[in-house]
């Protein structure tokens, strides 16, 4: 039974993460272990609405909590009533464990809450359990959450009313942790207030009487932001100089990482920290590296030391990083961040708050790619008729579908095939209506869906010279070649031609039908 439960977990784990995702039943205010969402997008969606409230003249309050024991704190007959998949719930609750005393007089006891450790279900039963969290929180407070980690935020234009509105959004997120098992630690948390104010009020933000301590910057998923958001405190929190004893291998490769890291963390997010003294902070540190690695002397050029390590300058890297991020935020629809972003960048020419500051690399790529018109289209795809393998007629279903759906349209057919693995790819192109016919082989390298690409590149190429109005090949036009696993630059080009034919009031479909000859 232990090992059917081992793998059942397994299983269900891409199950129960679909059905999650497509049935929408996690708030977007959950980052934690979603598809195409991380630490990432959660920072960035904060810094993003601390920019946003800076730039208006307004003051952000935000509370970073930490919940004591989350996992092992979880009310399992209140998680079974949140479930879809009961058998799941009845799994977990039938859980026993073995304790040893000393008399080596073994006890079982019924597990009745918590979580088991190291389950790949823990995680997203954890995000299931804590969905209706954002609900309790007062209107104007908004919730940041992965998996244990919750960070609050409030703004307002008054820092004294931001803050009253926090204490009563902490007193009914403490009541619904109550109910549900949790409990926060006061002394752990922490709380910012990020304003451009130089005078702050005498404020107190507490949970069941218990001080949370106001700091000047709070460590959030990696990341120190103070309250200036000038990157300055992250920078300094790692020991660069304990590094710098040892002249090993191990200890050069700490700091390529240990680089990478700064930049990832604090200078690809969203509106990141853009104060010039923090950026100024890691040109020396990548010198001092690329010199000990190649054993150059203190007098040697940076650009020199960059191109013989075949590494960019910082400000490359960082544009780099930007652009990695914002093509992942544009391809999600949804993703929270868009309107911040756009909010952000409606304020960049209106606000005088970025009169002294030079634009955040994810902003100046956000304003590229939002004016920049699609370079490829998307056709209407079928992938399939419904006729079925064994049937007789299969040729006149498939006859009678196409003038049902697709009369009076000319029909392009196209395949490849592979006779044997050393052999070459045959690709084949028949307009039917004219009877031509374009048949060519691809090397033998060239694999089946290789051979497909290039057949329905040639045919759309045909319909676009002449004016006319497979699976895997055919499915590859639904994705997004940014995020797809399959890179083929054919793709690429069928779709750009694609949009050409758009343009010139050419409609075409694409549809792929199986075992008809």
């Amino acid at each position: 039974m232990g090992d059917f439960n081992h793998h059942y977990r397994w299983g269900s784990d891409y199950r129960l993460e679909w059905l999650v995702e497509s049935r929408r039943l996690l708030p977007a205010t959950q980052f934690g272990f979603g598809k195409g969402l991380g630490t990432a997008d959660s920072v960035g969606t904060l810094t993003s609405s601390v920019r946003l409230a800076l730039s208006r003249d307004e003051s952000l309050v935000a509370v970073f909590l930490d919940v004591s024991a989350a996992y092992d704190s979880v009310l399992l007959p209140l998680l079974r009533q949140k479930l879809i998949c009961q058998i799941i719930g009845c799994i977990l609750s039938n859980r026993t464990l073995k304790l040893r005393t000393p008399e080596d007089n073994p006890v079982q006891r019924t597990a009745w809450r918590g979580l088991p450790q190291g389950s790949v279900l823990s995680p997203i039963l954890y995000n299931i359990y804590t969905h209706d969290l954002p609900s309790c929180l007062n209107y104007d407070c908004s919730a940041l959450q992965y998996a244990d980690d919750i960070a609050l935020m409030v703004t307002g234009s008054s820092i004294t009313d931001a803050a009253q509105s926090m204490n009563v959004s902490l007193t009914s997120l403490y009541q619904w942790l109550l109910s549900h098992g949790l409990s926060l630690s006061a002394p752990k948390s922490s709380a910012v207030f990020f304003t451009r104010r130089r005078r702050i009020p005498d404020l107190r933000l507490e949970i069941d009487g218990q001080g949370i301590p106001i700091k000047g910057s709070a460590r959030f998923l990696g990341v120190t932001l103070d309250s200036k958001m000038s990157g300055v405190d992250h920078i300094d929190t790692y020991p660069y100089s304990e590094l710098w004893p040892g002249y090993g291998g191990v200890y050069i490769e700490a700091h390529i990482q240990c680089i990478g890291q700064k930049c990832n963390g604090l200078l690809l997010l969203p509106c990141a920290p853009c104060n010039k003294q923090a950026l100024k902070k890691l040109d020396p540190i990548q010198a001092k590296c690329l010199r000990v690695i190649i054993g150059a002397m203190k007098s040697s050029p940076i650009n020199a030391l960059q191109v013989e390590c075949a590494e960019p300058p910082l400000n490359l890297r960082r544009q780099y990083l930007a652009d990695r991020f914002i093509s992942k935020v544009l391809s999600l629809s949804t993703h929270p961040l868009l309107p911040i972003l756009e909010q952000v960048h409606s304020s960049y020419d209106s606000s005088a708050y970025w009169n002294h500051k030079s634009v955040p690399p994810v902003i100046v790529r956000y304003r590229e790619l939002k004016n920049l018109s699609t370079p490829i289209s998307q056709p209407r795809l079928v992938l399939g008729l419904g006729i079925s393998k064994s049937s007789v007629d299969a040729k006149g279903e498939f006859e009678r579908a196409l003038s049902k759906y697709w009369k009076g349209w000319n029909v392009v057919y196209t395949d490849a095939f592979k006779l044997s693995r050393n052999g070459c790819t045959d690709v084949a192109a028949y307009y039917q209506n004219s009877r031509i016919a374009l048949l060519f082989k691809c090397p033998p390298e060239a694999s089946v869906y290789t051979g497909e690409c290039a057949g329905i590149l040639e045919s759309i190429k045909f319909i676009k010279s002449h004016n006319l109005n497979s699976r895997s090949s055919i499915k590859s036009l639904c994705q997004d070649q940014l995020h797809s696993r399959i890179y083929s630059s054919l793709i690429i080009e069928i779709k750009t031609l694609l949009l050409a034919c758009q343009k010139d009031g050419l409609n075409v479909e694409a549809l792929m039908c199986r075992h008809v000859s």
